[in-house]
């Protein structure tokens, strides 16, 4: 039962790094490049994903804790690093940010207003959109829109 707590932590451990790092290399290329007003702890807690995470932490847990051969986990654990901090390539990040978050062709109704272009970020609070017929980007409060 030990080994198997420590194959789970360990898991969690280095999942946690790869999946912190990711994010971070959105932050830098795709939140900062627009100038979104977002908390990095906010985007890192709304975009989990378990179905993901889950696989991932059990397949490192079990290779760091019980492959006999200290190499096989290494290399993983290397490439697995390796494709992460390639986030961190401006355009890679921005694409992946993109893939993530945009959505095309969405339209907003406030009491007065029609906003329609893409969407940008679906915040807690705050959309950002940028608007097709301002050409620029805006900020609409959540609460202010028509549902």
């Amino acid at each position: 039962m030990t080994k198997l707590a420590q194959a789970f932590l360990t898991g969690v451990f280095f999942t946690f790094i790869l999946d912190f790092q990711f994010f971070l290399g959105i932050k830098f290329h795709y939140i900062d490049r627009y100038e979104i007003d977002v908390y990095y702890n906010i985007l890192f807690a709304d975009h989990q994903n378990l179905l993901y995470l889950t696989p991932l932490v059990v397949i490192i847990g079990f290779m760091t804790t019980y492959v006999k051969n200290v190499k096989i986990p290494l290399i993983t654990l290397g490439i697995l690093f390796a494709v992460t901090l390639l986030i961190y390539i401006p355009s890679l990040g921005e694409k992946v940010g993109a893939y993530m978050l945009q959505k095309k062709a969405v339209e907003y109704r406030d009491g007065r207003y029609t906003y329609k272009g893409t969407l940008y970020y679906d915040g807690r609070k705050k959309i950002t959109i940028f608007d097709d017929e301002l050409q620029r980007l805006i900020t609409l409060n959540k609460k202010d829109l028509q549902k």
